[in-house]
């Protein structure tokens, strides 16, 4: 039916009673021709509810008596003009009623001698967009200080439907950091005319695969195009049809540590193989040395032996102090030479390992002792001492070194004492210092043996020096010796893959503490 066959009444009865919009016709009320109010005429239901009046209360009421808010709102002023200059006004205004707050979508145009309001119920599509924007702004503060570089790409196709190009959707600083380019720069640009290089570096055929594809790519790549030297962590993932977010960790610095330390190590290893070349030359220029040396020794010693027996009656006294002077240091030069041989013997040993008992080892080694035992009363006991895998010979001069120490460094007012034993312990009972040198792929059970004495002890900041060779704490005057023997211990401990160390304390007697795995234990 036409709308122009219906009854004006009845299209307004159906308008007041089923829209979803608010419908009011209200006329001017003028006070020295001037609009001071309006009077509502008429309203539909929905006016009712929204003003909460009914129909007859809200004919009898003017806008400022119901809502007195408008006229400092400035809305009051927005009905003034579509009345006054016939100019059609659209806004939106907060409505709040009963505790409830509506949002409306309010349009006012004039008609014949009054004005006609329609207002729309807003309110849930408002909170939506509300919503909507608070997303967008926690996802845009994602974006903007995500640390990882993001690229929103849309695929730019030719007619044929191939992928000739990338368009930046969106971008991020961290992008812009790498790049060089401003996220503005960047977006709505295309891909190969800010960064030509990615076709050429392979990256531009990556997100083509991944976008016709949907196969996420996750890779590690050294980009050296668009003069850029980077290396990226990136990940790739398609998005819809036509878009592919591309996001990537900037991990520069790191490839640069590990290279230089791959450097470093290759530096390292270099150095290491030159010294112990350098060392196996040392070790073998010692061994010559020392043996070529001890043929004109010899030869000293026995003509000052003759001088001083066979023709004594011929010199003075004071000749005779040199000749004495004279053999005693060809003995002491002797003795020299035979530690550092005794040393390069020991450093060059080709060591074969075999089950040894170290309590025959040690019974061994105070048959070899028993004269300088007898000659200073010592008292030596020993226990639960392991059978290990070793050299029986090396280990032989092991202990007899470290014995014939506590005998030489005793104390001068009491007899020695010694206490050889043995004892397993956890890698965790190990001493710090040998925690951070030790496998920690290793076993986790180790023997302790302690070869304890009650001499004079030494200063512990002489503890690493006292293994060096050729390095003495007390003049020849006082103890004999060349300072050999504990070099000679270390390196023997070495060769059975095991540490030493040592505590001490000046008058108070010294304990050495020798470690050995226990896969060499049997």
């Amino acid at each position: 039916m036409p709308l122009t066959a219906l009854d004006p009444a009845q299209v307004l009865s159906y308008i007041q009673e089923g829209a979803m919009t608010a419908i009011l016709y209200c006329e001017p009320i003028f006070q020295d021709e001037q609009v001071i109010d309006f009077q509502y005429v008429w309203g539909n239901q929905k006016a009712s509810e929204y003003s909460g009046l009914l129909p007859g209360q809200l004919r009898q009421s003017t806008m400022l008596e119901i809502f007195p808010n408008i006229r400092t709102s400035g809305i009051f002023s927005r009905y003034v003009q579509a009345w006054e200059q016939n100019q059609p006004q659209r806004f939106e205004r907060e409505y709040v009623m009963n505790d409830r707050v509506w949002w409306l979508d309010v349009s006012v145009i004039r008609q014949g001698k009054g004005i006609v309001i329609t207002a729309l119920d807003i309110t849930a599509s408002k909170e939506i967009r509300r919503q909507l924007q608070q997303q967008t702004a926690v996802l845009q503060t994602i974006v903007d200080y995500c640390p990882s570089g993001l690229m929103l790409l849309d695929a730019v196709r030719n007619p044929a439907g191939d992928i000739i190009d990338f368009r930046y959707m969106l971008t991020n600083p961290a992008n812009a950091q790498v790049t060089g380019l401003s996220v503005e720069q960047m977006t709505g640009r295309l891909l190969l005319d800010l960064f030509p290089g990615s076709y050429s570096e392979g990256m531009f055929q990556r997100i083509v695969e991944v976008t016709e594809t949907g196969e996420i790519q996750q890779f590690e790549h050294h980009y050296q195009g668009d003069d850029m030297d980077v290396w990226i962590n990136a990940t790739i993932v398609k998005i819809n049809d036509n878009q592919t977010l591309f996001t990537f960790q900037d991990i520069t610095t790191l490839k640069q540590q590990q290279l230089a330390l791959r450097e470093q190590a290759q530096l390292v290893a270099a150095s290491n193989q030159e010294l112990k070349k350098s060392n196996e030359d040392l070790e073998r220029f010692a061994y010559v040395a020392s043996h070529d040396m001890k043929a004109p020794l010899r030869k000293i010693k026995a003509f000052a032996d003759i001088l001083r027996h066979q023709q004594q009656e011929q010199w003075d006294e004071r000749t005779l102090d040199f000749i004495d002077r004279i053999q005693k240091s060809a003995a002491q030069l002797m003795g020299l030479v035979d530690g550092l041989l005794q040393f390069s013997i020991v450093s060059n040993w080709e060591t074969s390992f075999l089950v040894v008992s170290l309590e025959e080892i040690m019974a061994e080694v105070l048959t070899h002792l028993q004269l300088p035992i007898d000659e200073t009363g010592a008292t030596i006991t020993w226990q639960n001492l392991p059978r290990i895998i070793g050299n029986p010979i090396l280990l032989s001069e092991l202990f007899q070194n470290l014995i014939a120490n506590a005998l030489k460094y005793r104390h001068p007012d009491r007899r020695p004492v010694i206490s050889i034993s043995g004892e397993q312990i956890t890698g965790a009972e190990l001493p710090d210092r040998l925690n951070a040198v030790s496998d920690p792929n290793g076993p986790a059970v180790w023997w302790q043996i302690t070869v304890a004495d009650n001499g004079i002890g030494f200063d512990m900041k002489y503890q690493d020096e006292i293994f060096h060779p050729f390095r003495r704490l007390h003049t020849q005057r006082d103890y004999e010796g060349i300072g050999i023997g504990l070099a000679t211990v270390k390196r023997i401990t070495e060769k059975h893959r095991g540490y030493i160390t040592v505590q001490s304390r000046p008058g108070a007697g010294t304990s050495f503490y020798l470690y050995l795995k226990e896969y060499l234990i049997v």
